[in-house]
């Protein structure tokens, strides 16, 4: 758990991997909300690209303001900021946006899957399922219809079975 480019551990763990020799042959994978790609006078993909491959699932639940309400601590701007600089990368770091769908930005996610195409960058969505509260099965009857809508928006980006879950989850709204 946590978020690992800003745990001076996972640093000192890299620069450990590279001065022994052995980072050329590991594969890197991430987790990361990109609130930043440096660590005191270090960026990060000076130390990737000493490493056999890094893939990138970037927690990005909104490109836009809604993305500081939706997760605490965001600065949607220096994230944004963050990820298009490491697309200059994309030989050393490959990406991948990994939004989960929630009550709280189903409004906007159609915008994540335009941003993502806008740069060919791939997405993999996952619903949230707790809290409860933020859940998809929690849209009140009157924002049933919009929130379906909105499904629809997206059902071009996503794997069929997943847009039928979504749908399904929407519609029968049970823990209202």
């Amino acid at each position: 758990g946590g978020e690992p480019l800003i745990n001076s551990e996972h640093w000192a763990v890299l620069e450990e991997l590279i001065n022994s020799g052995l980072s050329q042959n590991i594969s890197l994978m991430y987790n990361t909300n990109l609130t930043t790609i440096r660590f005191k006078d270090v960026d990060i993909v000076d130390l990737w690209s000493k490493f056999k491959s890094v893939k990138l699932l970037v927690s990005i639940d909104a490109i836009d303001e809604s993305l500081n309400t939706i997760r605490s601590g965001s600065d949607y701007k220096k994230i944004l900021a963050n990820l298009e600089s490491l697309m200059a990368h994309r030989s050393t770091v490959d990406i991948q946006l990994a939004p989960v769908l929630s009550i709280l930005n189903i409004w906007r996610i159609e915008q994540v899957f335009k941003y993502a195409q806008e740069h060919a960058i791939p997405v993999g969505l996952s619903v949230l399922t707790g809290p409860d509260y933020l859940a998809l099965d929690v849209v009140p009857n009157e924002l049933q219809s919009l929130a379906l809508a909105q499904v629809d928006r997206i059902q071009q980006y996503i794997p069929s079975a997943q847009y039928t879950h979504i749908r399904e989850l929407i519609a029968n709204n049970q823990n209202q």
